[in-house]
C-alpha cells in the first residue's frame, strides 16, 4: 500500500480481520459446503495471525468452531524496555512522522529485508526448517516484507487494547500455545489474555493458562521437532475434541 513495498503497514488493524473473514466465507466456507460438511471451520493462527484471529472473533463470533493460537501477538515483546516506555516512543515518534512526512516512516532500527544468517535468528533452532525458511523467501521476492513502520506499530497498539476490551464477544473454545523461548511476542500478554478468557467460560483457554511448550522459540511448527511434535499433537487434539 506504500511506495516502499517493504514496509509493513496497514491502514487499520481491522481491515487484516475483515479480509479473514471475507476469505473464510468467500473461499473456506464453499469449499467445506462442496465436502458436504455441515459444521463451521476451525482456526490455526500464529503470531500477528493470532491478533488477527481474535479480532475476527470479536467482530464475527459465529464464524468458527474452535481456534486454536500459536504464540500469538496479543503484545509485541518490548525487550528491556517497559512497556509504557515502549509505547510513549511509538506514539512520540508517529507525531514527529504525521509532522514532518505524509508517508509512514519505519519505526528505529527498521529496515528493509535482509536474510538473516541462521546463527542469528531468534524464530527457531531448527536449521533446515530455517533454511527451508530463508530459501522460499529468496526466491519468492514479492513475499519478501522488511520491518515495521511506526503507524503499524500504532494499530497494534490499539488492537492489544480492543483484543482485551472486547473479549467478552468471543463465543468459541479458544487455546493457546506458548513457546517459553519467545523474544519475538509477549507471553505475559498471552497469560493474562487467558485468565480473562477463562473466566468467562471455563471451556475456554484450560486452566486458565496457556499450554506452555518449554525451550521452543517463536516458530512452534517450524522448530526442532521435540517442540513441533508437541505443538502439532496439542493442535490436533484440540480441534479433535471440538469435532
Amino acid at each position: 500500500m506504500l511506495n516502499n513495498n517493504h514496509k509493513g503497514y496497514v491502514q487499520q488493524f481491522d481491515h487484516y480481520a475483515e479480509d479473514l473473514h471475507t476469505f473464510i466465507c468467500s473461499v473456506v466456507n464453499i469449499k467445506a459446503v462442496v465436502r458436504s460438511s455441515t459444521k463451521r471451520p476451525y482456526l490455526l493462527a500464529h503470531s500477528m495471525g493470532g491478533a488477527i484471529a481474535l479480532r475476527m472473533l470479536e467482530l464475527y463470533p459465529e464464524s468458527i468452531q474452535a481456534a486454536l493460537l500459536s504464540s500469538p501477538m496479543i503484545a509485541i515483546n518490548s525487550g528491556n524496555y517497559p512497556t509504557w516506555f515502549a509505547e510513549l516512543l511509538i506514539k512520540s515518534a508517529q507525531r514527529l512522522n504525521e509532522l514532518i512526512d505524509a508517508e509512514p516512516w519505519y519505526f528505529l532500527g527498521q529496515v528493509d529485508y535482509q536474510a538473516t544468517p541462521f546463527q542469528h535468528n531468534k524464530l527457531t533452532q531448527s536449521e533446515v526448517r530455517y533454511q527451508h525458511f530463508s530459501e522460499l523467501y529468496s526466491i519468492q521476492s514479492q513475499i519478501q516484507l522488511g520491518g515495521v513502520t511506526i503507524h503499524w506499530l500504532i494499530e497494534a497498539l490499539k488492537a492489544k487494547k480492543t483484543i482485551f476490551k472486547e473479549i467478552g464477544k468471543i463465543k468459541i473454545p479458544i487455546r493457546v500455545l506458548q513457546a517459553s523461548a519467545d523474544t519475538i511476542v509477549d507471553n505475559k500478554a498471552q497469560t493474562n489474555f487467558c485468565h480473562k478468557l477463562h473466566r468467562l467460560n471455563t471451556q475456554y483457554c484450560p486452566d486458565s493458562q496457556p499450554l506452555v511448550i518449554d525451550g521452543a522459540r517463536h516458530e512452534l511448527f517450524f522448530e526442532k521437532d521435540q517442540y513441533r511434535n508437541q505443538a502439532i499433537n496439542y493442535a490436533i487434539s484440540w480441534f479433535d475434541k471440538y469435532s
